[in-house]
C-alpha cells in the first residue's frame, strides 16, 4: 500500500504487529488474505545500490534453500517503490535469550547445536555460506526445532563478500580469521562461528573474549583459548576437543562444512537417543528449571554406572573422571559420594593417575630403594575442593601414586658420601702405611720441618718466634703424639675434643 508509517496493509498482507525495525528495514507481523500469520520484512524506499544488493541477494538465497531449519521464501514485491519478502513466522525463543540466564550447559548446547548444524548443512549443500551465525540467529522453536534465520549476509562463489568497498560483513566476535583478515569465506568459516557459539552455550563467554573489540579480534587471529574441558567438568574431553578444532585458525584443520560437524556432535549425545533430542529442546524452552532437574538427574545416574563399570574392570582412573564429571552436575549426590567411599578404600595401582597429574616414570636406579609407608595411608586418595565443581570434592592422587625422585635423591646422596668417607679412610691408612716403611721417626719427622713452610702432617708452620702452644690447641691428643718430643700444646678451654673420623678407632693415650 503505502510507506507511511500509519499503513495498516502492505500488499495483500495486514499488518498484525511490528515486530522489530533496524536500519534500513522494518519487520511486521501481518495476515495474508487466506488468513496465514506470517513475517514481512519491509526496506526502506531510499535504498542504496549495496543495499538492494543484499536484499537482491536474501530472497534468492531463501528461494534455494528448502530446509525446515531455514527460513524459506513465501513471496516478496513492492510496495510504494519500497521492496518487500515475507517468510514464515517463526515464534521460538532465541539461542541469546536463553543465555541470559547463564550457560545452558552441554546437553541443551548439544541438542541446540546438532539441529542448527544440520540446518547449517543445507545451507552448505546449496553453495552458500551463511557468514553471519550467532546466537540471536539460531531460534528455537516451542515445538522443539532449531531454525536458522537471517539470510541477508549469505553469499555463494558468485557474489562478492563485501557490502560496501573496503567494509567486510558480520559480527566480530563470531567472525573466523579468514572473514577477519578479508580472505574468502568458505563452509569452514560457518562451522568457525559454531564452534564459538557452543563454547559460549557451554562456558558462559566467548573463547576469545576480551574487554576491548580490537583484543578480541587479535585473539582470534592467534587462536589462543583456554580449553573448554578447563573451564567446566561437566565438559568430556571428546567434546572439548571437537569445539577446539572448530576453532582451529586454519580451516582445513576444521571439520569441513555443516554436515560433517552435526556428525561429530550427534556422536557426543550420551544421555538421550539422537531422535529424541527435539525433546530436550521443547522442555527447555517451555520448562527450563525442569529440563535442566531431569538432566542433571539422568547426568548422574550415567556417571554412576560408569564409574562402577570402570571399577569394576579394575580402572580407578576412569572411575575417577566419571564421579568428577558427575558431582559437577551434584556435588551432595548420595550416589557419587559412596562412589567417593569406594575409590578411597581401595588398593591403588602404582601406574594410577587423576586429571591434572603424570603417572610416575619407572625407576633407573640400579639399587633397589625401599619406599616407606605410613599405617595411615591404605592407598586411599586425599579429597580436596575443585573450583570447577561449585564446591564438590575432587580426587587427588595417594603418596603412592606421587613420583619416587626425592627418595631415589636422597638414596645417592647417602652412596656418595658412604664412597667419600671410604675413600677418605683408606687414603689414612696408606699414609701411615708408607711412613712406618720408610723408618720415619718423630725425631726425624721434626727435622724434615722446613722453616716457614706448614708441616705436611698438620698443616702448621712450627717457625720459630711462633707460638705454637696457641696454634696447637685445637689439634687431638692423638695427633699431638705424633709430634716431637720438644714440642708440647695445652687445648683452650672452650675446643671440644674432637671425634674419632667415621672407620677409625680412637688412638690410644701415650
Amino acid at each position: 500500500m503505502s510507506s507511511r508509517t500509519d499503513a495498516v496493509q502492505i500488499g495483500p498482507y495486514r499488518i498484525v504487529r511490528q515486530l522489530g525495525a533496524g536500519g534500513w528495514s522494518t519487520v511486521f507481523e501481518v495476515e495474508s488474505a487466506e488468513g496465514y500469520r506470517l513475517a514481512l520484512k519491509r526496506l526502506s524506499a531510499e535504498l542504496t545500490p549495496v543495499t538492494q544488493a543484499r536484499f537482491r541477494r536474501e530472497v534468492e538465497c531463501l528461494r534455494r534453500i528448502q530446509h525446515p531449519g531455514v527460513l524459506h521464501l513465501v513471496d516478496a514485491g513492492l510496495d510504494d517503490g519500497a521492496p518487500y519478502l515475507v517468510t514464515p513466522l517463526v515464534n521460538g525463543t532465541s539461542l541469546r535469550q536463553l543465555l541470559t540466564r547463564g550457560p545452558v550447559g552441554v546437553e541443551a548446547a548439544l541438542a541446540i547445536g546438532v539441529a542448527a548444524a544440520d540446518a547449517v548443512a543445507a545451507i552448505h549443500a546449496g553453495g552458500l555460506v551463511h557468514r553471519d551465525l550467532k546466537p540471536e540467529h539460531l531460534i528455537v522453536t516451542p515445538e522443539g526445532n532449531v531454525v536458522v534465520i537471517d539470510l541477508g549476509l549469505a553469499i555463494g562463489p558468485e557474489h562478492s563478500r563485501h557490502t560496501a568497498e573496503d567494509t567486510l560483513t558480520g559480527s566480530v566476535p563470531y567472525m573466523s580469521p579468514e572473514q577477519i583478515d578479508d580472505r574468502a569465506p568458505s563452509p569452514a568459516s560457518d562451522v568457525w562461528a559454531l564452534g564459538v557459539i557452543l563454547y559460549e552455550a557451554i562456558a558462559g563467554r566467548r573463547p576469545f573474549e576480551r574487554a576491548r573489540q580490537s583484543e578480541e579480534v587479535a585473539a582470534i587471529l592467534s587462536g589462543r583459548h583456554t580449553p573448554l574441558d578447563d573451564l567446566t567438568a561437566m565438559s568430556p574431553p571428546a567434546l572439548a576437543r571437537l569445539v577446539a578444532s572448530c576453532l582451529a585458525p586454519a580451516p582445513s584443520q576444521r571439520p569441513a562444512d555443516g554436515a560433517a560437524l552435526a556428525a561429530a556432535l550427534t556422536a557426543q549425545v550420551d544421555w538421550t537417543s539422537p531422535d529424541r533430542l527435539v525433546e530436550d529442546r521443547t522442555a527447555l524452552v517451555r520448562e527450563p528449571d525442569a529440563f535442566l532437574a531431569r538432566t542433571r538427574e539422568r547426568r548422574v545416574g550415567l556417571a554412576v554406572q560408569a564409574a562402577e563399570r570402570a571399577l569394576a574392570s579394575g580402572d580407578r582412573f576412569a572411575a575417577t573422571r566419571e564421579v568428577e564429571r558427575g558431582l559437577a552436575y551434584a556435588p551432595e549426590s548420595p550416589p557419587l559420594r559412596g562412589l567417593i567411599e569406594k575409590l578411597m578404600s581401595g588398593p591403588l595401582r602404582v601406574a594410577q593417575t587423576v586429571r591434572g597429574h603424570a603417572a610416575p616414570r619407572p625407576s633407573l636406579s640400579p639399587v633397589p630403594v625401599p619406599v616407606p609407608v605410613p599405617d595411615s595411608a591404605s592407598a586411599a586418595p586425599s579429597l580436596v575442593p575443585s573450583p570447577l565443581a561449585s564446591g564438590s570434592p575432587s580426587l587427588t592422587p595417594s603418596p603412592l601414586s606421587r613420583p619416587r625422585w626425592p627418595w631415589l635423591v636422597g638414596a645417592g646422596a647417602l652412596v656418595a658420601t658412604l664412597a667419600i668417607i671410604a675413600a677418605a679412610t683408606r687414603s689414612g691408612d696408606d699414609r701411615a702405611a708408607a711412613t712406618a716403611s720408610s723408618g720415619s721417626t718423630p725425631s726425624a719427622r721434626a727435622a724434615e720441618v722446613i722453616p716457614g713452610r706448614p708441616d705436611p702432617l698438620t698443616g702448621i708452620d712450627p717457625t720459630p718466634g711462633i707460638d705454637e702452644a696457641a696454634l696447637l690447641g685445637g689439634i687431638p691428643d692423638r695427633v699431638l703424639s705424633s709430634r716431637p718430643a720438644n714440642v708440647t700444646a695445652t687445648k683452650p678451654a672452650h675446643v671440644k675434643p674432637s671425634r674419632p673420623a667415621p672407620g677409625r678407632l680412637p688412638a690410644a693415650p701415650p
